[in-house]
């Protein structure tokens, strides 16, 4: 329970860098993928530990609670599906493919480092790389002593009871970190073949920036041939972009 406190305070550090990614961004989709980075990411931390807490739960039995990593050992003999829904879970706290945590680590660092990220904010997507390996060692200790230790004789003979919704739950929980990362794996290569087909089709055309610009240039546009219409698009385009005080002077100047 120590080591899970621990890394809560961890997984909650990754929220925290989507965030501060979105905070920093100027493009609006840019902080719209950030803050959705950090709700994909505390939804499927929620996911990971509501069934790591469950399996603890199953472990533990009258007058004795599963709190230390050591209680942990044999769960392969005793019950080796139970143990391959708890080696999933630590997989995807330590950000292991294909479970849903690496992606959802994987989606927060992509944020961290989008267009126009700084230097801090790629050293602080170094930086969290770096403590996620060092974490991996403690989840990955949980599996070897699942796997590679024997039971106590005790637990040997204490079989595992537990209500059928109980079980049926943390079965579910543990298919869906799996079941999940392998769909989001799936689905973000189509995203990204489309993405790129549409980079494509729109190649050479002038980026959102370059448009202000144009307008403030007074360069004609279809519809917007007279001086109102051409600075009340600038003001639309400076309120896109999060610059409320520019929005609302150009819309002075149109009005």
């Amino acid at each position: 329970k120590r080591m899970l406190a621990y890394s809560t305070i961890a997984q909650m550090g990754f929220v925290l860098l989507a965030m501060l990614s979105g905070v920093t961004a100027a493009d609006p989709v840019l902080v719209a993928g950030s803050y959705s980075a950090a709700m994909f990411y505390l939804i499927t931390y929620a996911l990971t530990s509501l069934g790591t807490f469950g399996v603890m739960l199953l472990l533990s039995r009258r007058g004795f609670e599963a709190e230390e990593i050591a209680d942990f050992r044999g769960l392969a003999k005793r019950s080796p599906w139970y143990a391959f829904v708890m080696l999933l879970l630590m997989f995807s706290l330590a950000g292991v493919p294909p479970t849903v945590g690496f992606y959802a680590k994987l989606v927060v660092l992509q944020a961290l480092v989008s267009e126009g990220a700084t230097t801090a904010a790629v050293s602080l997507a170094v930086i969290a790389v770096l403590f996620s390996l060092i974490a991996a060692f403690y989840y990955l200790r949980i599996v070897k002593t699942m796997y590679f230790d024997e039971p106590t004789p005790e637990a040997a003979a204490t079989p595992l009871v537990a209500p059928t919704d109980m079980r049926v739950a943390l079965s579910i929980n543990g298919i869906l970190v799996l079941v999940l990362g392998i769909l989001y794996m799936f689905f973000s290569r189509r995203w990204l073949a489309a993405s790129s087909a549409g980079a494509a089709a729109t190649a050479g055309r002038p980026t959102f920036r370059e448009w202000i610009e144009q307008l403030r240039a007074g360069k004609p546009f279809a519809g917007m041939a007279n001086l109102a219409q051409r600075t009340t698009a600038i003001a639309g385009a400076y309120a896109r972009l999060g610059d409320r005080n520019l929005a609302f002077e150009w819309l002075e100047k149109a009005y």
